[in-house]
């Protein structure tokens, strides 16, 4: 197994679950009797650049699914959250053509076209995306997708993934695509739980197959100084038991 970010292989096991089915395969009445499929849900520390990571990978296409459950809309906090994320982000960046990648339901672009700007949603789950209020495309983030937005729609002056990218098993194909379609002054704001966070507050029912990376600062810096790219604010939040918000733009 070699680390997402580096590629490095000395990576040291420090947490084993056991096997567990996927955290939203909730079970129909139909299928009580039948055997739940599990995979295993070991932890990994990358000794190089800190990045933690399951050592077993389960296909995105499993787990974001036509009958993915949960909508970010469901969650009155959450909804409070992203529309604040919104205003400040509009505040600081101004306003333009905003793109969430994993947007779901729409939630945090709704805050966004309230503010003035134009919005898309790259929504992979058909179910969420067919719900969604705003305009969606159902498609899993990749450069090719990138390239079509670009083409139809220009350049995006700020791209989105909250909680989003810890579910990524490609990071660099990610980033990749985000380099793409951000316009040469863009912003890229990732939210997503920080890994000390979780080691501080024991917060284990936070790891699950779903998350396939747990980042703290140090590994951020390091995945996206490899795409030109650097910090530029860093924003401490309480959401899924303790985030950072990194905005991140291309290096000058």
């Amino acid at each position: 197994m070699n680390c997402r970010i580096c590629g490095g292989i000395d990576l040291t096991k420090f947490l084993d679950l056991g096997h567990h089915p996927p955290s939203d395969a909730f079970l129909t009445e139909e299928d009580l009797n039948l055997a739940e499929v599990t995979y295993p849900l070991t932890v990994w520390m990358c000794n190089d650049c800190s990045l933690a990571q399951l050592g077993y990978t389960v296909s995105k296409n499993t787990l974001f699914n036509e009958n993915y459950p949960y909508t970010t809309g469901s969650n009155k906090d959450g909804i409070r959250h992203f529309r604040q994320m919104a205003k400040d982000l509009v505040e600081r960046h101004g306003k333009g053509f905003v793109v969430d990648i994993g947007g779901n339901d729409g939630t945090l672009l709704r805050g966004f076209r309230g503010l003035g700007c134009t919005v898309l949603n790259i929504e992979p789950c058909a179910n969420i995306a067919a719900e969604s209020p705003v305009p969606t495309i159902n498609h899993f983030w990749d450069s090719g997708i990138a390239k079509a937005v670009k083409e139809d729609f220009g350049k995006a002056h700020i791209i989105t993934a909250t909680n989003v990218l810890a579910h990524v098993d490609d990071l660099h194909g990610f980033m990749r695509a985000v380099n793409v379609l951000l316009d040469d002054d863009g912003v890229f704001v990732v939210e997503c739980p920080d890994f000390v966070s979780l080691l501080a507050t024991s917060t284990y029912d936070t790891i699950y197959h779903e998350h396939l990376s747990y980042f703290d600062v140090f590994s951020m810096t390091e995945l996206i100084k490899m795409h030109h790219m650097e910090i530029v604010k860093l924003t401490k939040v309480d959401i899924h038991g303790g985030s950072n918000r990194y905005e991140i733009q291309r290096v000058q």
